[in-house]
């Protein structure tokens, strides 16, 4: 819980400054889909590799804010590669090595999801 509390204040505070060069960079290609699958087994939190820091994304949003003919689609970088992807009222974990990371999120395009 402290972990995407903490990821919450940060994603905060980046939406709050000018998007820069860095933030950006941090983002990885554009062009990078995801066709994003579900899984609604139960799940629990696991302990970060030894050595390793471990990052929860999460969406916690509906259906309501996007087209039900076309879900949003969440796009994850990291340090400049794009990490994974999640929709509505979804999360994934990341294994990272301990220090700074520079994380950006966006929507992928729509006519995106079609393509794999």
């Amino acid at each position: 819980m402290k972990t995407i509390m903490l990821l919450t204040l940060l994603s905060a505070a980046a939406f709050a400054q000018d998007q820069s060069v860095d933030v950006k960079a941090a983002c990885g290609p554009q062009n990078v889909t995801f066709a994003v699958t579900q899984d609604a087994s139960p799940h629990t939190l696991t302990e970060p590799q030894p050595g390793k820091a471990t990052i929860y994304f999460v969406q916690e949003t509906g259906a309501g804010n996007c087209s039900l003919a076309a879900p949003c689609v969440t796009k994850i970088g990291l340090d400049g590669t794009r990490v994974g992807a999640f929709q509505e009222n979804s999360y994934f974990s990341i294994s990272v090595d301990p220090g700074e990371h520079h994380a950006c999120m966006n929507l992928q395009s729509r006519s995106a999801l079609g393509k794999k």
